[in-house]
């Protein structure tokens, strides 16, 4: 791994720790350099110059190692970031939210005790921490494509007033700067738009799509947001994997997903620098996982090194591949020992 890498995740951002600041997760500190990692992404494309002529630019992000709560952490940070740091939208509606508050009935005076109250609470220090710098234009949103399932998270993790950063679920045209989106596709909103005066159409900068291989997530290919027709800039793909870095299975999701989404040939897609992804020391730094070493002692004199070999790796989930490991893990040294070994027992062996 190199140094740079663990110097960028570990690096200090006022943005990113106010955010995890104002996250309820249990894991959101434990996610720190995951969340640095795929900030750094975000921020390089948000600010990058491209030519009118490019088009649409598709970063498509696999990162394998992933735990069960990666992929609900980075999508409550990137609810966050995208309300609160995209433009002064939002943070005016919820500055209007901080006034004096006349309770006129017994309804009103528990709905404040219960949510009103605490929602005031959380969201003061917020604002009064934010600095006055913006990633966005005034006037824009941004779209993430996401499950339903990704918002339902348990009672321990659950943040109650998520639902204040971003506008009414499947509506683009709200006047929040951020819209989730569930259920429509990229030909629902291009429908949509297609309805609405030329004035009234919003402008969306970027879509975030948290990939799960379903006809909407599947449907914001190049042409179809081309036909969408609102400048939008970039159209981020998440992959969210468990399963350790594989170089083959790398190359194939690099395939697939380019010519999915970008709409790319085979060459043209593995020679995609907007392929981004993780080699398998640097994504188990990101999430903190350990190394597990297992050593088997084989006595001089096995006669069935196979078979103990063969019991060894029977539950693995990769057994070709751990006995191609062992194989490589042996030395000169090691490898002159077995000889002689065999040689003793073997008069015969060549």
């Amino acid at each position: 791994m190199k140094e740079g890498f663990a110097n960028l995740v570990n690096g200090k951002s006022q943005e990113v720790d106010l955010i995890i600041d104002s996250m309820f997760h249990s894991k959101k500190n434990e996610a720190r350099r995951f969340l640095m990692f795929v900030n750094g992404i975000i921020d390089y494309y948000l600010h990058r110059k491209c030519d009118e002529e490019e088009g649409v630019c598709f970063p498509v992000v696999y990162l394998p190692n992933v735990p069960d709560w990666g992929r609900e952490v980075l999508l409550k940070f990137l609810i966050l970031k995208l309300s609160l740091f995209y433009n002064v939208q939002k943070r005016e509606q919820l500055a209007r939210r901080r006034g004096e508050v006349r309770l006129v009935n017994e309804e009103q005076n528990v709905h404040y005790k219960r949510y009103e109250g605490p929602f005031r609470r959380y969201i003061r220090p917020i604002l009064k921490q934010l600095p006055q710098t913006y990633i966005g234009k005034d006037g824009h949103k941004n779209i993430i494509v996401c499950r339903e399932q990704d918002l339902m998270t348990s009672r321990m993790d659950k943040n109650m007033f998520i639902k204040e950063f971003y506008g009414p679920v499947d509506d683009i045209c709200s006047d929040d700067n951020l819209a989730i989106c569930h259920d429509i596709t990229a030909k629902d909103i291009r429908e949509k738009l297609h309805s609405l005066k030329e004035d009234d159409k919003p402008k969306i900068d970027n879509i975030f799509i948290f990939y799960t291989n379903n006809e909407q997530c599947n449907s914001y290919n190049d042409a179809a947001i081309k036909r969408i027709n609102v400048g939008v800039r970039n159209c981020f793909i998440f992959y969210f994997s468990s399963d350790p870095f594989r170089l083959y299975h790398t190359r194939k999701r690099k395939i697939s997903l380019g010519g999915k989404f970008p709409m790319l040939p085979e060459k043209e897609a593995l020679a995609n620098e907007h392929f981004i992804t993780l080699t398998e020391e640097e994504s188990r730094y990101l999430f903190n996982l350990t190394t597990e070493c297992c050593h088997c002692h084989i006595p001089d004199d096995q006669l069935f090194f196979h078979d103990q070999i063969e019991t060894l790796f029977e539950n693995s989930d990769h057994p070709i591949l751990d006995r191609t490991h062992l194989t490589l893990c042996l030395d000169e040294v090691q490898r002159a020992e077995y000889i002689k070994l065999l040689k003793k027992l073997y008069p015969h062996y060549p």
